[in-house]
């Protein structure tokens, strides 16, 4: 048998669906989960874990550690996926006629997937809170430099009215 290129991708894709799939079932998801499932299935699982341990993160065993990161890993990647924009298509003749375009992603739908994407990131950090890793949490900005910017900012609004020579340096405007 001849090991190519297009073989190797082959393997590798079938492999990684595999062991996703094992992960998902390990921790209690159906094959295709929802959004709402998801949730649902991690809240059980800290309601386990505080129940189970009463607090004590140090206690966890490593079979509900490795759980947890299995847990947060798919919660990081829903997260990512979870508000999807569609520009819409206008539709066009094909071979059976006209085949009507894709409408453009609503408001209404947009609010609704960034509800859901709200809930994720909610029961996301709650388990990393639960495993006492919030240093894992992400902040608000881009990295470290995005929240202390942001910082900055609020700060400098308490010197909006002041004039400029009587600001501190970090609340001046850059004039280059």
């Amino acid at each position: 048998m001849k090991i190519n290129r297009k073989l190797i991708r082959k393997l590798i894709k079938e492999e990684y669906k595999r062991v996703l799939f094992e992960s998902q079932q390990e921790i209690g998801l159906s094959h295709k989960f929802s959004d709402q499932e998801l949730y649902m299935t991690a809240m059980n699982f800290i309601n386990y874990l505080v129940q189970t341990y009463m607090g004590r993160v140090y206690n966890i065993s490593d079979d509900d550690t490795n759980k947890a990161n299995k847990f947060i890993t798919i919660l990081n990647n829903r997260i990512q996926k979870a508000v999807r924009y569609d520009q819409g298509t206008s539709g066009g003749y094909g071979t059976e006629g006209w085949i009507p375009g894709r409408e453009p992603t609503s408001d209404g739908d947009i609010e609704f997937m960034r509800g859901q994407q709200g809930k994720l990131k909610m029961v996301r950090n709650l388990l990393l809170q639960t495993l006492d890793r919030d240093w894992e949490i992400p902040s608000g900005g881009s990295g470290w430099r995005g929240s202390r910017s942001e910082g900055f900012r609020q700060a400098a609004k308490e010197f909006e009215n002041v004039p400029e020579d009587e600001k501190p340096h970090w609340a001046k405007k850059d004039t280059w």
